[in-house]
Order: C-alpha cells, then sequence, then structure tokens
C-alpha cells in the first residue's frame, strides 16, 4: 500500500521500514493501489531501536519468512551493523545472521543482483548543505 502497509495472512499485518517487491510479483504487473496491500515483498528492510526487543524482532522475522518474503535486513544502526537473513538458509527462529560490521559491503543476492552497499556509506554522517556549516553563520 502507498503507507507501506503489507498483510502478510488474513489477520497479519506488517509495516517494514523500507520493502522491495520484485515485478515478477506485482499481479498482472501493476503496482496495486489498496490501502493495505497484499503483495509481500521480496525484501523487507527494519531499522532496530532501543525499544525493539530480540523476540520482537524474531517474531517480526519469522512473520516475514512464513508470508514468502525472500530476505530480511535487520539494521542497526548505533552498532554500525546489518543482520542479513535469507529464506531457506538462516530463516528458522533460532537461527544466527549474518552480520555485516561497517567495513563490509551489503549485497542483494538473489533478491536484488547488482546491488551493492558498502556499509560505510550506510553508517557515514551527512555532510551538511553548502552555505549551513557553522563556520558560515558566524
Amino acid at each position: 500500500g502507498e503507507a507501506g502497509l503489507v498483510r502478510l495472512a488474513p489477520e497479519e499485518i506488517r509495516i517494514p521500514d523500507v520493502s522491495f517487491i520484485s515485478w515478477p510479483r506485482l499481479p498482472n504487473g501493476e503496482v496495486p493501489r489498496d490501502a493495505i496491500s497484499s503483495v509481500v515483498p521480496d525484501l523487507a528492510i527494519e531499522i532496530v531501536s532501543r525499544g525493539n526487543t530480540a523476540r520482537e524482532m524474531q517474531f517480526k522475522r519469522q512473520q516475514y519468512f512464513e508470508a514468502g518474503v525472500r530476505l530480511v535486513w535487520y539494521v542497526y544502526p548505533k552498532q554500525r551493523e546489518v543482520h542479513v537473513f535469507v529464506a531457506g538458509e538462516n530463516d528458522g527462529n533460532d537461527a544466527e545472521p549474518s552480520v555485516l560490521r561497517e567495513n563490509q559491503t551489503l549485497t542483494g543476492g538473489e533478491v536484488l543482483p547488482g546491488f551493492s552497499l558498502p556499509l560505510a556509506r550506510l553508517f557515514a554522517m551527512p555532510s551538511p548543505p553548502p552555505g549551513t556549516s557553522p563556520e558560515a553563520s558566524a
């Protein structure tokens, strides 16, 4: 849906922070206009904050994979790492993620072929726009 709501099952709705749906998953090749999409994404990304518990994140991951999500990324900004879970590889309840740290590169695997992102770029602090540095206002 436009707001990012995804129906994973009849009574199960999630709002991933970011999701990706491949063209083959779109019914008739069209983007659904429903408020709550019934198209399950290929990739679900969650930005994990202090308020998220390990149990909650495990439950979300389980729901995503049961619904047919193929790849789940948990981004931990404070730890500057990404936990990667792949359907059929490490999607079980007690599965250990592939942990990528700031000096490594995140790839999309079979879900996003050709995608790669050096995590140093993801976690880099943005530069202020020109003319907005503290020196410019002095």
